[in-house]
């Protein structure tokens, strides 16, 4: 007897691996930092910010080990909700995961919230005399223009990631021009993080061309994450370099 054909819905892969690669290096140059570094170091009275962002990279590293293991041990669509779904499907049922969603419709806004205040207040360097009226105004405005980006299908919004992040990195390289003279310096900082991000290429490589997978790949990332933390860490305390690092370790003065 033959077989009939599945008429549920599948999922498809409308993101590729460089716009996934492109979407995460955008959100890591979010305006959160440019906010969040100088509160601390002023909370600390000092370099001694660096406490936090070493127990910070800590709890980031045993978060993305266990993470790694929850996706590779129950791959599907979903994140959080399929994780906690399975958890408690034996004692509360969907309940966890009903929660999970109704928070994250609470937190996502205020998450998002950030970077708008963080956009107004950077645009006050480039008009001083902006009132506080035209401020929120143009906060609002900015909303409502991510409110209809992201009412669009998956694959536009991949493209549109990959234009975004090319004029980010352009940008990038235009101030670094205006404030030291040169698109690109070799300075430590910037030679380590190139060779950060060569390793990461290497590992993106061997995922998705050479199908690497498992235990090994599981070890290539967690080797690659000591040279990502050297660079935001040991450049700094041992090199003099035009770009702070925690805490202002590294800077000339």
């Amino acid at each position: 007897m033959a077989s009939i054909p599945s008429t549920s819905p599948q999922l498809r892969r409308k993101i590729g691996p460089f716009q996934a690669t492109t979407l995460n290096m955008s959100q890591m140059v979010g305006i959160g930092p440019f906010i969040t570094i100088p509160a601390m170091i002023v909370a600390f009275g000092g370099p001694q910010a660096v406490i936090g962002w070493i127990a910070g990279a800590v709890l980031a590293l045993a978060d993305g080990l266990i993470w790694a293991e929850l996706g590779a041990s129950m791959p599907g669509s979903g994140g959080t909700y399929l994780y906690l779904r399975e958890a408690f499907k034996h004692r509360t049922g969907h309940l966890m995961p009903f929660l999970f969603v109704w928070s994250a419709v609470l937190f996502i806004p205020l998450v998002m919230s950030t970077g708008v205040i963080g956009f107004v207040q950077y645009l006050g360097y480039l008009a001083p005399g902006m009132s506080d009226l035209t401020g929120t105004l143009v906060g609002l405005g900015l909303i409502a223009v991510i409110i209809a980006v992201l009412w669009r299908r998956i694959e536009s919004l991949g493209k549109l990631t990959v234009v975004l992040w090319a004029i980010m990195i352009a940008t990038g390289a235009i101030w670094a021009n205006q404030a030291w003279g040169s698109y690109w310096s070799w300075d430590p900082i910037e030679t380590w993080s190139l060779i950060v991000w060569l390793i990461y290429a290497v590992y993106l490589h061997l995922r998705f061309t050479l199908k690497w997978g498992g235990e090994r790949l599981a070890w290539f990332a967690i080797i690659a994450m000591p040279m990502a933390l050297f660079a935001l860490i040991g450049i700094p305390a041992a090199f003099h370099t035009t770009h702070a690092g925690i805490g202002g370790l590294g800077q000339d003065r």
